[in-house]
């Protein structure tokens, strides 16, 4: 019984992001939903669709690729973000990434950051294992998929921390961005 309602609930809260990215006008993929949480804080999350369309050559080449690129689609809930001078509450948000400074944005509805935190662009194998060798490789299908790594919040003093990754993987190659938020009192 208890795994026919954790897989509703699922289902469900999976309709509910899908829903709410459709109305901020973005969408999911939808096999990349990932739930985790602790007795203080549930995060949903999901990759944004169209990252496969990123620019593996220029990734490849050094340059900056993410610039004000929504990367994944968050739903946060949770005691920490109850408190009235928490900087934001439950609810849907996008992680927007700015590979250049290094930064994420969580932005809400009306598309104002409501925390920033530290983004990560990682390639494998590495800048220096990329050659002749992936580049001649056929074109595969690209693949997204989108996890949370890591939750922690507290309810006093009001405290989240949120990590994430979305991996696309193209031709050989891997690309990891990672991102954490870190936000409260």
């Amino acid at each position: 019984m208890r795994v026919e309602i954790e897989d509703t609930f699922r289902r469900e809260l999976s309709q509910a992001m899908v829903e709410a990215a459709a109305a901020d006008q973005m969408e999911l993929y939808t096999n990349g939903i990932a739930f985790a949480g602790n007795p203080r804080l549930s995060v949903v999350s999901a990759p944004v669709a169209g990252l496969e369309t990123l620019d593996f050559k220029a990734i490849l080449d050094g340059r900056y690729v993410l610039q004000n690129t929504p990367v994944m689609y968050w739903y946060l809930a949770g005691e920490p973000l109850g408190d009235r001078p928490f900087p934001f509450s439950d609810g849907f948000y996008s992680v927007v990434a700015d590979q250049q400074s290094g930064i994420i944005a969580l932005r809400n509805r009306n598309g104002e950051s409501v925390a920033k935190g530290g983004l990560d662009v990682c390639i494998e194998p590495p800048l220096s294992g990329v050659g002749p060798r992936v580049a001649k490789k056929a074109a595969a299908g690209p693949t997204v998929s989108g996890k949370i790594t890591s939750v922690t919040g507290t309810w006093w003093p009001p405290h989240i921390k949120v990590c994430g990754q979305v991996t696309i993987k193209q031709s050989g190659v891997t690309v990891k961005v990672k991102a954490c938020i870190d936000a409260g009192f």
